[in-house]
């Protein structure tokens, strides 16, 4: 077969990939039962589509712009999917944040939604009762506009299709099946009824995963906590399935304040979760607080965290080394066997070398997603990845009481 052939082959086999992705993997809504012979069949597609030709051109879906008064709110497709997970890849990005990943699943809802929407029933074409259903210019900014312009555009930025959604029918709050948006092409006075229900955000946060890493806080094994001009702070845990946290540096006649400050740091990072992230370049870490995580496994996570404006910025860099791994305990050889010895060593030193190679290649891999990108955090969470030595001891005997005035944010717990 000649190569000009397989490319073609290639390119149209990425097109109908990426209108199955659209428009075949919808949903399936709960049909009503019936004994009727003549009754519609219930995999039936209701209503009469909005964008007919649009389907066909689902794979040149290139960028998706959402509208509402004065806010904007776009995505772009990628390139080359990105990875968000262990099992997870993003094929949008957020425009306004520098093409962050966004949740596929989510964007790909509403593009679907859009391609596939069918109306039900005409409604108003007078702009007068346009409010009622809440298909007003959505860009209108006074008064403040009800619904939301979306509208799906190709790599030249030419529109594919463009929808105003309005409200919802009372019945999408009881039964999903019955679930009714008002709509109205961009452009035309006819408004619609189309079976389906959206739910829009503006704000990019709402598009991105919250928690960029998934972490088990019982493979921290130790911290250490790095600020200019002060001594560092290292917490240890000796073993993963035992509860005992040790700080390094406690001071003689000082006492830790009890278990839950110093296991909390430790495993602050189980705990991540963001409010907003930027390029790492945008945000001055210059002074940040340090701090260095290692997992059992020698994966080391080093998170450079600052106050910038009041909140709590986080970069995280992922690394491997070897010498902090913490080696497998051979299983004991009963009755001082010494061929079953040699064989819990072996299967140890093998279990080890998985381990390593493991490692690595999940360091790899997560310093790719996080190095460049600087994540704003909860206050607390910022205070677990950067306490001083004071916050994790009881007070000294005969210490002042702090005032009470101003109390710092709850402790957020680690899972486990």
């Amino acid at each position: 077969m000649k190569p000009q052939t397989l490319a073609i082959l290639a390119a149209s086999a990425a097109a109908l990939a990426a209108i199955a992705y659209f428009t075949t993997t919808a949903p399936k809504r709960a049909q009503p039962q019936s004994t009727d012979a003549s009754a519609p069949d219930a995999t039936q597609l209701e209503g009469t589509l909005l964008f007919p030709a649009a389907q066909a051109r689902a794979a040149d879906v290139a960028k998706v712009v959402i509208r509402k008064g004065s806010q904007t709110l776009s995505f772009n497709r990628l390139e080359t999917p990105v990875a968000i997970g262990p099992k997870q890849t993003a094929s949008w990005g957020v425009s306004e944040k520098d093409n962050y990943p966004a949740l596929d699943d989510k964007l790909r809802t509403l593009v679907r939604g859009v391609l596939n929407a069918r109306t039900i029933e005409s409604k108003t074409s007078n702009p007068e009762w346009y409010t009622k259903l809440g298909v007003e210019d959505p860009t209108f900014t006074d008064p403040a506009p009800t619904g939301h312009l979306v509208t799906l555009l190709d790599a030249s930025n030419q529109p594919i299709a463009s929808l105003i959604l309005g409200k919802k029918q009372d019945a999408a709050n009881w039964d999903p099946a019955k679930a009714v948006t008002y709509v109205r092409i961009e452009g035309e006075a006819q408004s619609h009824a189309i079976r389906d229900s959206f739910i829009i955000a503006t704000e990019p946060i709402d598009w991105i995963p919250r928690q960029p890493v998934e972490l088990a806080g019982d493979r921290f094994h130790t911290v250490r906590i790095e600020r200019p001009a002060s001594q560092p702070i290292d917490i240890e845990r000796p073993l993963p399935m035992v509860e005992n946290y040790v700080l390094k540096q406690l001071p003689p006649g000082r006492r830790v304040a009890d278990a839950l400050p110093t296991r909390t740091t430790l495993v602050a990072l189980a705990s991540l979760s963001v409010e907003d992230v930027a390029k790492v370049e945008t945000i001055d870490f210059a002074n940040a607080i340090t701090s260095t995580f290692s997992t059992f496994d020698g994966v080391l996570y080093t998170a450079r965290t600052i106050l910038k404006d009041g909140k709590g910025w986080t970069n995280i860099t992922v690394t491997f080394d070897q010498s902090r791994l913490v080696p497998t305990t051979p299983a004991p050889a009963p009755g001082g066997d010494e061929a079953a010895a040699t064989k819990a060593k072996q299967e140890a030193a093998a279990l080890d070398a998985k381990r390593t190679e493991d490692a690595a290649k999940e360091a790899a891999q997560l310093n790719t997603r996080l190095a460049k990108w600087a994540f704003q955090v909860p206050e607390a969470l910022a205070e677990q990845l950067t306490p001083t030595l004071e916050d994790l001891l009881a007070p000294a005997e005969g210490a002042a009481t702090p005032p009470t005035d101003q109390p710092r944010p709850p402790m957020m717990l680690p899972p486990g």
